[in-house]
């Protein structure tokens, strides 16, 4: 019997894998426009998490028992303040 295990975690509950805008205290943002055109302020976070995993086993014989795995965990956060 053989097994094959891979587990892969990207942050956790209390650190989170994560993009944030922060606007600092006293920091002036501006936007132009008018009626016809009004200003847009637009300020985003985003985080992209792309994860590749594989696991492959083989078992020969009669009674050859293989077991494969694979998980993959992503805690993430996006967040403007």
């Amino acid at each position: 019997m053989t097994a094959l295990l891979s587990e892969t975690d990207v942050g956790t509950n209390s650190d989170a894998f994560a993009a944030t805008v922060d606007v600092g205290s006293g920091a002036k943002l501006l936007s132009v426009g008018n009626a016809g055109t009004p200003g847009l302020l637009r300020l985003e976070a985003f985080t992209d998490v792309v994860a590749l995993d594989k696991v492959e086993t083989e078992a020969y014989g009669l009674l050859g028992i293989s077991l494969g795995k694979s998980e993959v965990s992503v805690d993430s956060l996006a967040r403007s303040m």
